[in-house]
């Protein structure tokens, strides 16, 4: 057996109902699902009108709050709780932040670094034609995207 570090080592999580969702359960689920977002847009609609904000935004609310709805039902279901989910390790939360944190948190700026790279690649053999320069002039006119 190969050596394990520690702070690597995961407990099993604890679970009551190891086989659920079989293949039907999991058609009801998401069955479920969508009369669970189709509750919440019944809920949410009045402050729609009020707000202005309008139907088509209110759709990731809508979608966030039915599945979290669902997922905090199927963990009471399967007798679990969230810090067993997320953090199923016997090693403190802060621990486990200080081995995991810090390359995380790079890997935005890396990825960042990497595209232009890749991008500068790219314009060297296949250069953009003036056209397509003033497009992405016209584009960027205001600030952002739009």
């Amino acid at each position: 057996m190969p050596y394990e570090l520690p702070c690597f080592t995961a407990k099993r999580m604890h679970q009551t109902r190891d086989t659920f969702p079989s293949a039907l359960e999991a058609c009801f689920l998401v069955f479920l699902l969508y009369l669970l977002e189709y509750f919440v847009v019944g809920l949410i609609a009045e402050v729609d009108r009020l707000s202005g904000i309008g139907f088509s935004n209110t759709w990731g609310f809508v979608a966030v709050v039915g599945n979290g709805i669902l997922f905090s039902a199927l963990l009471y279901y399967k007798g679990q709780s969230h810090r067993d989910l997320f953090h199923a390790s016997s090693n403190s939360v802060a621990a486990t932040l200080a081995v995991v944190g810090l390359p995380t948190l790079m890997l935005v700026p890396g990825t960042l670094i990497a595209m232009a790279i890749v991008h500068s690649l790219v314009l060297v053999p296949f250069p953009m034609s003036d056209a397509d320069q003033r497009m992405f002039e016209n584009m960027m006119a205001g600030g952002s995207l739009s």
